[in-house]
């Protein structure tokens, strides 16, 4: 197995070189998804297969949960702005995208892939290692503490015996090269 950094929408392989390319949450976060679904599909060969996966916006998105949202407005402003992976946020969307870039076999479902924070510092964590740590950055070492502890203290009864649950709607589609 080699490992290459290379532009997800520029790839810098022959035609038809892979049976198989799997992405795991990376496509929805790409500038230009359809043309990273067309590079894809150049660099497959007939009758290969692309398999990825999308954040459903049916998802509770974790830091807009009601309860956080009082203590997350002391800190940030929240009014929205576009959303990331927008244009993947159903089963339909996925599909269209698939059909759109000429794949063929088109099909996709939703799962949820949920998982449990055993505690706080689980999700904490998690936070500081989702795209929202830029955001975090930009509040400095005090405040990120402030905030932290003010989190814990909103959610403590929330990490029941098994943790809290945290919903993972994820879209899975799949499609292939005309043969």
């Amino acid at each position: 197995i080699n490992f290459k950094l290379l532009d997800a929408i520029d790839l810098a392989f022959p035609d038809d070189s892979f049976d198989l390319i799997l992405s795991c949450h990376v496509l929805f976060g790409l500038p230009d998804v359809d043309k990273a679904l067309r590079e894809w599909q150049r660099v497959l060969r007939p009758g290969g297969r692309i398999v990825f996966s999308s954040i459903s916006k049916a998802n509770e998105i974790l830091l807009r949960r009601p309860e956080l949202v009082p203590v997350l407005s002391d800190y940030f402003d929240l009014s929205g702005g576009p959303q990331l992976g927008a244009s993947l946020g159903t089963v339909d969307d996925c599909m269209l995208a698939l059909s759109n870039a000429d794949y063929e076999g088109v099909m996709a479902t939703e799962e949820d892939l949920g998982y449990y924070y055993r505690g706080f510092d689980d999700f904490w964590n998690e936070i500081c290692a989702s795209l929202f740590k830029y955001q975090l950055d930009n509040l400095g070492a005090a405040k990120q503490a402030e905030l932290r502890d003010a989190l814990e203290r909103t959610l403590h009864d929330q990490f029941v015996a098994d943790g809290m649950y945290q919903q993972n709607l994820t879209i899975l589609p799949k499609g292939s090269k005309a043969r």
